[in-house]
């Protein structure tokens, strides 16, 4: 294929799209994304513990207040969860990287 994505003449249809797909596939994999995640659930978890603490002390009493505080509770215990599983699959990730090649430092 050109770099325009013009296909050249006599190329086979599907010529690259093994290369297109191992590309893909790759992403997911680099240390990056579990460490992401895990940030993003932490973040998840903490607004969810602060509404609700919300809840408990500004919240009037309702028929279904209970109901609303064990499901506010279970989310929390699930994005802490999360979060949990997330930063032990970084930490594994980032123990398996090469080392760094830094340059020497400047005296």
């Amino acid at each position: 294929m050109s770099p325009l994505g013009e296909r050249e003449p006599g190329a086979e249809p599907d010529e690259g799209a093994g290369e297109d797909l191992v590309s893909v596939r790759g992403t997911a994999r680099t240390p990056a994304w579990p460490l992401a995640f895990a940030l993003l659930a932490a973040a998840a978890f903490g607004l969810r513990t602060a509404a609700l603490l919300d809840y408990v002390q500004l919240a009037a009493p309702a028929p279904n207040r209970s109901a609303l505080l064990a499901i506010g509770a279970i989310e929390a215990a699930a994005a802490l969860v999360t979060a949990a599983t997330f930063a032990v699959l970084a930490s594994r990730t980032l123990r398996r990287l090469p080392p760094s090649t830094r340059a020497p430092a400047y005296d």
